[in-house]
């Protein structure tokens, strides 16, 4: 399994989705808040990106590759290949970060 850092725009996006074939049901109001932070220019390159299997499916990052669709904006994300098909089991399985949580974060920035 490999991780690289690529430019990804609405393009390539749409390519990548289509070896989309197993994953949950997309959650449009996600996708329209990832998008309104591409607009606004305040959606950053962290380790979360897209991720393959070894098969070439989409196991991870629907939901930002369809924001990049949505807001026509080209952004950097870590791309993961070669990742086990069971890795889905783990991936986004815990509790939703809330705003209090988010907020404990922002003070222990540097």
């Amino acid at each position: 399994m490999y991780t690289k850092i690529e430019v990804i725009g609405p393009q390539t996006a749409a390519a990548y989705l289509n070896s989309n074939k197993n994953n949950r049901p997309v959650r449009q109001r996600w996708v329209g808040a990832l998008a309104a932070m591409m607009e606004r220019g305040e959606f950053t390159l962290t380790h979360q990106g897209i991720a393959f299997s070894v098969d070439g499916d989409l196991i991870d990052g629907q939901h930002r590759l369809h924001a990049i669709i949505q807001s026509g904006k080209t952004v950097q994300m870590c791309v993961t290949r070669g990742a086990e098909p069971d890795t889905y089991k783990t991936i986004d399985g815990g509790a939703v970060r809330l705003p209090s949580d988010r907020s404990k974060l922002v003070k222990h920035e540097r």
